[in-house]
C-alpha cells in the first residue's frame, strides 16, 4: 500500500516566527534540551552535510545554509532554534516567498535570539564544531574566491567561540 502524504498546514511568517520565539523563550528559561530536541538538531546537521535529492530536504538545507551565511556569528544558534521550533516539514511546506520573508525576519532579530545561554546549549550539542567542519567542506567545494572568503570569516568566528566555550568548561 502506498504511503499517504500528511496534510501539513502551511505556516505564515508570523506563525513561524512566533514558534521560533516560543522555542527561544523556553530554551532560555529551562537551559536544557530534551532528547527529541537534540535529535532534531542532529538531523539538521546531517541534512546540511549531505547532498539532498528530495525537494523538501533541499529546501530545508538551503534555508539552514542561509541562516549560517548571516554576517554575525549567530548562525548556529539560529539553526538550532529553527531546527527545534520548525523542522524540515514546516519549512518545506512554505512557499519560496514565505521562506525568504521568514529568513529576513529571523536575521533582523538575530541579536534578540543570540543569547549566551543559547550559545552554551549549542556548544554542548557540538553545534559550533560541527558547523565549522561543514563550512570547511563547503569552502573546499566553493569555486569563487568571494564565497571562500565569506566562509572563512564565518569559520573563524565559530572556531573562536568554540575555543572560548572549551576554555570556560575547563574553569
Amino acid at each position: 500500500m502506498p504511503r499517504r502524504a500528511r496534510n501539513q498546514k502551511t505556516l505564515s511568517v508570523h506563525e513561524a516566527l512566533q514558534e521560533v520565539r516560543d522555542c527561544h523563550s523556553t530554551l532560555r528559561h529551562i537551559n536544557v534540551m530534551d532528547k527529541s530536541q537534540s535529535q532534531k538538531i542532529q538531523r539538521a546537521i546531517k541534512i546540511l552535510d549531505e547532498v539532498q535529492e528530495s525537494t523538501k530536504r533541499y529546501h530545508y538545507k538551503m534555508f539552514l545554509e542561509d541562516l549560517l551565511k548571516h554576517d554575525d556569528d549567530a548562525g548556529p544558534v539560529l539553526v538550532m532554534l529553527c531546527a527545534i521550533a520548525l523542522g524540515q516539514a514546516k519549512i518545506a511546506h512554505m512557499n519560496r516567498a514565505t521562506r525568504y520573508a521568514l529568513l529576513s525576519q529571523i536575521k533582523d532579530l538575530s541579536q534578540e535570539f543570540d543569547r549566551p545561554i543559547l550559545r552554551s546549549l549549542a556548544s554542548r550539542e557540538g553545534l559550533f564544531s560541527k558547523i565549522s567542519t561543514l563550512l570547511l567542506s563547503m569552502m573546499k567545494k566553493s569555486l569563487t574566491l568571494q564565497i571562500r572568503v565569506s566562509h572563512m570569516k564565518l569559520l573563524t568566528s565559530y572556531l573562536r567561540y568554540s575555543t572560548i566555550a572549551k576554555w570556560n568548561k575547563r574553569k
